[in-house]
């Protein structure tokens, strides 16, 4: 579920529903930069970025999965925010629940990347 003060967007964990202890949220990215702000319990975060080449190409494994280096781990607690660059792969485990965070960004438009109010979900957007 979203939240929305003009440009700034909130999505709450777990539809405003508490998390138990060893609730994990898979590794993904976006393609815009956002902040996560952890409202309780303890939390593993973990971010990984893109291993690209020369050129700036992404490296991929032989299954074709884009190859990743370990950037940070970091405990996070109440009251903590951890800023997630665009590209940057995240992901966290509720180390000690009950647990709450939210993701707070703007959406962009994905043809130049500027800030727009509606809601364009997910999409693509330069940072």
């Amino acid at each position: 579920m979203e939240t929305v003060a003009g440009n700034i967007f909130m999505r709450f964990s777990g539809n405003y529903e508490m998390l138990e202890t060893g609730h994990e949220v898979e590794g993904h990215e976006h393609n815009f930069d956002h902040v996560t702000f952890f409202v309780a319990g303890e939390w593993e975060c973990w971010q990984f970025e893109p291993v690209v080449n020369a050129q700036g190409e992404r490296q991929m494994d032989a299954e074709g999965k884009p190859l990743m280096v370990q950037k940070a781990h970091r405990m996070k607690e109440a009251g903590s925010w951890l800023f997630i660059p665009a590209h940057c792969h995240h992901r966290f485990i509720l180390r000690k629940g009950p647990g709450k965070y939210v993701c707070i960004y703007s959406h962009r438009h994905p043809e130049d990347g500027r800030v727009v109010e509606e809601d364009l979900g997910w999409l693509p957007g330069r940072s």
